[in-house]
């Protein structure tokens, strides 16, 4: 996979989501996924933070109703090429909670690592499609909170090395 594509529910309720949407889904016609979902993402991420595969990464997603013509990309079928995240939410009256922007930074992380997505191919639905899904800019959420994780592993690794110095000074 070369892409991922950021969603929102566009359900506003506090119940976890993904039997909904998969309920949506298979109504829409959805092919079941080898996982046994209809979900067309790759993945929801629920409120609580809670991330659930609905999709194997090899399979195609249902994300985008339509080959895509944009000029930065060329024609390109984003249903084959990309894997689709679902937040649980409408984010057009409410804003992703930190769990779920946590989680999303993890897994978008995780994705790119092992297929070598680059962030330029880390796309909002709308970029996708004529959308306004999801609202919010997630990917410039997750990347703020990716820059948070690695300043901290960076933080981490100084403490570290500081207690290993005046260890050694200390042992001498």
């Amino acid at each position: 996979k070369t892409y991922i594509g950021l969603h929102h529910s566009d359900y506003g309720g506090g119940m976890p989501q993904l039997a909904l949407i998969d309920h949506w889904h298979k109504g829409r016609g959805f092919n079941r996924s080898l996982m046994g979902y209809y979900v067309g993402y790759g993945f929801v991420i629920e409120k609580s933070g809670q991330v659930i595969q609905t999709r194997t990464e090899e399979e195609e997603n249902c994300q985008s109703n339509q080959k895509t013509q944009r000029k930065k990309w060329g024609k390109i079928d984003f249903n084959k090429v990309g894997i689709g995240i679902c937040l649980a939410g409408d984010f057009s009256k409410e804003d992703p909670t930190d769990a779920q922007v946590t989680s999303l930074a993890r897994l978008i992380f995780d994705l790119q690592e092992r297929h070598g997505i680059p962030d330029d191919n880390v796309l909002l639905h709308c970029e996708m499609k004529d959308t306004s899904c999801p609202v919010k800019d997630l990917r410039a959420l997750a990347f703020g909170q990716r820059k948070k994780f690695l300043q901290q592993e960076l933080d981490q690794s100084i403490n570290a090395l500081r207690w290993a110095k005046a260890d050694r000074h200390a042992m001498l």
